[in-house]
């Protein structure tokens, strides 16, 4: 019994094919991660953030924990207690200098059929989300912020929320 050594045919047609092809990919790949490059100076940047959130009914309802201050907190702390929410949470970006509007907005919607399992989910943000953020489900519901400010609108909250839970 003996290993085989020898190399492999590279003078099949479909090897040198598959070869060039992922050499091809790769050089394009590099190119577009080259930081600092002129051409790639308008390149939309997300700001960091951390998110915490939870599935309720037909919804995933989260913050962003960065835009918290002690009385939303408390508020958020309150809401996901009300709603026996489980929360996890998710930091972007994840690997300094990979801050793209588009790795942003891939790790967000990861994020969000993480928690809400179904691509139909519907979103709701209790913050504002940082410049550049955005998913397709996403619905405009009244800030923590303004429910502090206005009571009435955690009505408001609810009534969206049971308008349409399981």
């Amino acid at each position: 019994y003996s290993f085989d050594t020898t190399a492999p045919n590279t003078s099949n047609q479909a090897v040198t094919s598959l070869v060039d092809t992922v050499v091809q990919q790769t050089t394009v790949a590099s190119e577009q991660i080259h930081f600092g490059n002129d051409q790639h100076e308008n390149i939309v940047k997300v700001a960091p953030f951390d998110l915490q959130g939870g599935r309720y009914g037909n919804w995933v309802i989260l913050v962003d924990i960065q835009a918290l201050n002690n009385e939303s907190q408390k508020l958020w702390q309150n809401i996901t207690q009300a709603l026996s929410i489980s929360c996890e949470t998710t930091s972007f970006p994840i690997c300094e200098g990979m801050d793209t509007a588009e790795l942003a907005n891939a790790s967000f919607a990861g994020y969000v059929f993480k928690i809400g399992r179904s691509e139909e989910i519907q979103v709701l943000t209790l913050t504002a989300l940082p410049e550049g953020l955005e998913h397709p489900n996403l619905t405009t519901a009244p800030t923590l912020d303004e429910m502090l400010a206005d009571s009435s609108l955690k009505r408001q909250l609810w009534e969206m929320l049971s308008s349409s839970a399981d």
